[in-house]
């Protein structure tokens, strides 16, 4: 399809804001994104054009100056920069720093998005780069909770992919068109979707550069938290659960749980991830994470049970090869230490410490008994030698008396 049968569409070469479009990055259903080039300093942006019918509401044109300007105050290293917005002709729109996308491969297709990154790689990732990719973008959303600044639309999609590493976009735009405005329109695309014999959570949710904004829409919905489909404002911890979901996304690939924990799904995976996804995934949001710095605390867990020696990747490491013994031997006495203690001392460093501790022990045990022989035999030795009576004896009674 042309640009020409979407008259919505701005060509290349139209003027807006001082800037000259130069192509169409994506749409989706809050807005279009364009690369432009500045007039002046000839410098290359990403810039977002909300939809008209977005901001036909006053109190939505307020929102959006409000947040636009907590937006450009954003400065962290993974949150997608934007340095200016404004208002051309009737269309309301925010600048944003260009991020070249990554090529992995020669001849491969850019990766511009986590969602590209994570099917680049198979459907899922090695649990290191789960890590670090969680680092990253947690690492930000603690930057913006710490400010009050909830993002409210996390996903796959609205993490963008650079050389540099990852950055989260989008922050401020749902606040800037309201929360429900937004689950109306998720559950019309979502409830249209289903009718006419779609999936949801089972959709490719791929690049913003293919996405419509129905499929958009239906991204929103599938790293919905339940309290933000049930139409209750969204908190830090909504956020938390979208990035449970991505987790899990990336480590199983498998975009929903299905109440199995990632452990029961590949045996190979750390158990301590079940641990941090219980901590994302609770339904109510109190028992979740209290914020992204409460879940990097977590993920450092994550991150010190999976340690290795010799630098070697958890898939490397050699298990333990002490079995652990399941029941306790008949007559030896139950250990009166604690789980940890009981666990730490299976663990230890160097094997025949135990056999070591136990050497003199014995030997003060071999000590004692030899002495309490030498003792027996002394005795014995040394007794008075007893001889029988003799018929004679006086002290034996006479027959008759």
């Amino acid at each position: 399809m042309s640009d020409n049968d979407q008259p919505d569409l701005l060509p290349a070469g139209h003027r807006i804001a001082g800037h000259v479009v130069t192509r169409l990055l994506g749409r989706g259903a809050m807005g279009d994104v364009y690369e432009v080039v500045h007039e002046e300093t000839g410098e290359s942006y990403a810039l977002k054009l909300l939809n008209k019918e977005m901001l036909e509401r006053a109190s939505v044109v307020e929102r959006f100056r409000k947040e636009a300007k907590i937006m450009t105050a954003l400065d962290h290293p993974h949150i997608a920069k934007v340095d200016a917005s404004g208002l051309e002709g009737d269309r309301h729109w925010l600048r944003v720093e260009l991020l070249g996308g990554m090529v992995f491969e020669e001849g491969a297709e850019e990766v511009t998005t986590l969602g590209d990154f994570i099917n680049f790689r198979g459907g899922r990732l090695p649990q290191q780069e789960v890590l670090e990719c969680l680092r990253q973008f947690l690492d930000a959303l603690r930057y913006a909770h710490g400010r009050g600044i909830i993002h409210r639309d996390l996903k796959p999609a609205n993490i963008l992919m650079h050389a540099g590493g990852m950055k989260i976009a989008d922050f401020g735009i749902v606040a800037t068109v309201g929360e429900e405005w937004l689950r109306t329109q998720v559950e019309k695309t979502v409830a249209s979707t289903i009718a006419m014999g779609g999936k949801v959570n089972g959709l490719d949710l791929g690049t913003v550069g293919n996405a419509s904004g129905e499929t958009s829409l239906i991204g929103t919905y599938a790293y919905m938290s339940p309290e933000q489909k049930e139409g209750l404002p969204a908190t830090a911890q909504s956020d938390i659960y979208a990035v449970g979901l991505i987790c899990f996304h990336m480590l199983t690939g498998h975009k929903e749980p299905r109440f199995k924990l990632p452990s029961r799904i590949d045996d190979g995976l750390d158990p301590s991830w079940d641990k941090f996804i219980l901590g994302t995934l609770e339904k109510e949001p109190s028992a979740r994470h209290a914020d992204a710095g409460a879940a990097l605390e977590a993920l450092e867990k994550v991150a010190e049970a999976m340690e290795t020696p010799s630098g070697e990747s958890p898939a490397q490491a050699v298990k333990p090869q002490q079995p652990v013994q399941a029941e306790q031997p008949v007559g030896e006495t139950p250990s009166t230490g604690t789980p940890a203690e009981e666990a730490g001392a299976g663990r230890s460093a160097d094997p025949t410490s135990s056999t070591r501790r136990k050497r003199p022990v014995r030997l003060a045990l071999a000590v004692v008994l030899m002495v309490v022989v030498i003792l027996g035999l002394l005795k014995f030795w040394n007794a008075p030698e007893t001889q029988p009576p003799r018929a004679d004896d006086d002290s034996l009674p006479k027959a008759g008396n």
